[in-house]
């Protein structure tokens, strides 16, 4: 596994194994510790991979934005509110565990709207 993390230029891994419904019933995550990873404190690593761990992201899902949010006067970190909804909103008992239906993204974009008091 770090020969693989070495040759992608990685430093974390993550395999996910579902139910038969599709939900995310374990999650095995591997970091290779490295000057990346030691740059930012372990509470926002934990969260980060916490966040990264609970719903299935695009690979290219926090390219340009982090979900976290440092607080500088604590320096503790938060998830920024808008993942924090997009998280809340899939887990609705009302939606189902898993799909590829696009009108599962309108349903779960809506839901975000209204816990974000958006309209």
């Amino acid at each position: 596994m770090l020969e693989s993390l070495d040759e992608n230029d990685a430093n974390q891994y993550r395999n996910f194994l579902f139910t038969r419904d599709g939900a995310i019933n374990l999650v095995i995550v591997l970091l290779k510790y490295d000057s990346e990873l030691a740059s930012v404190s372990l509470q926002t690593l934990a969260v980060s991979q916490m966040l990264q761990s609970i719903l299935l992201w695009s690979p290219n899902a926090f390219k340009h934005e982090s979900p976290i949010a440092i607080i500088e006067k604590t320096n503790r970190c938060v998830v920024k509110p808008f993942y924090a909804a997009l998280v809340k909103a899939a887990y609705d008992p009302t939606l189902p565990n898993f799909s590829q239906d696009e009108s599962h993204a309108v349903r779960l974009a809506a839901r975000v709207s209204l816990l974000l008091g958006v309209e």
